[in-house]
């Protein structure tokens, strides 16, 4: 170049020279070596300044918590209605019923819905239940009236007490109508007993369905043992104590005094002994049950 001419300075030049003092053109110095670590931020600041720039307001946050919250309810719904099963042949099953896989977590949950009936089902259900309990009763009613008869019924009952009866002794009515309402109320009460299970089953067929399995499971043993067990203090009442009790009462009376009995007072003492002797015969029944309840733990 000739010496008139004057060096043009380029842009960046230009810029060093007014930020020097004085005007006067700085000379850029050696540039210090950056480490690795310092290069790779200056080149993610523009990033990171992004980022800072998109951080979002309280409010923006709840709002999506709560599309987060609703995303999951909507997922557990779905899962609580699965589709159908395919099947190798192509076939399709039929979806379960809604909250199928709930009921498996818990057992008592929606087990019994869909079995609620008006009050005026219940109480159709009940007079036919209890209708057949009657015609069953009233069957074996008639059945003992014809054979073996009240008659026969009465003296099959008095026989504990006739054997320890002084000899030539016989039992008296005090009332005019005792000779004939003291036995059908026996055969009454022995027809019952003849239909008890019967009454029983309509009974347990009236109220199973409102039950949860579990109950199901432990009512019917209950009822089955139950019976069982009053029928066998009945008949111990019958042919051990019965035999005890009067001939232990027939020592103590004094031989001025002539045994008469009175037919209605007698099927009264019966009656309270056959159930007392029942119902104390119920014992492991109730232990059962008060185990199961935590009541008492053994």
């Amino acid at each position: 170049a000739s010496e008139d001419e004057v060096p043009v300075p380029d842009r960046g030049s230009r810029r060093r020279a007014e930020r020097a003092p004085g005007g006067r053109q700085r000379q850029p110095g050696p540039q210090p070596d950056l480490g690795r670590h310092q290069r790779r931020w200056r080149r993610t600041r523009p990033r990171h300044r992004a980022a800072a720039a998109r951080i979002p307001s309280p409010e923006e946050e709840l709002a999506a918590q709560a599309g987060r919250h609703a995303a999951l309810v909507q997922a557990a719904h779905r899962r609580e209605a699965p589709q159908p099963v395919r099947r190798r042949a192509g076939r399709a099953l039929s979806p379960p019923e809604a909250g199928h896989m709930s009921s498996f977590q818990n057992p008592d949950h929606d087990e019994l819905a869909g079995t609620e009936q008006p009050f005026v089902s219940h109480l159709m259900e009940l007079r036919d239940r209890l209708l057949r309990a009657v015609i069953a009763i009233a069957v074996c009613f008639g059945a003992l009236c014809l054979y073996p008869g009240p008659g026969q019924l009465y003296d099959l009952l008095a026989a504990p007490l006739v054997a320890n009866l002084p000899e030539g002794t016989k039992m008296i009515a005090t009332n005019v109508i005792a000779p004939f309402f003291v036995p059908l109320k026996i055969t009454m009460l022995a027809g019952f007993l003849l239909a008890l299970p019967i009454v029983l089953y309509q009974a347990w067929a009236f109220i199973a369905p409102g039950l949860y399995s579990h109950e199901k499971r432990l009512v019917m043993p209950l009822v089955v043992s139950s019976t069982l067990l009053f029928f066998s203090g009945v008949a111990f009442c019958y042919f051990f104590v019965f035999k005890k009790v009067f001939a232990f009462i027939q020592s103590f009376a004094p031989k001025s005094i002539a045994a008469a009995p009175d037919i209605e007072a007698y099927l009264g003492f019966v009656m309270n002994m056959f159930i007392a002797f029942g119902a104390a015969f119920e014992v492991p029944v109730v232990v059962v049950v008060l185990v199961r309840m935590g009541v008492v733990s053994v």
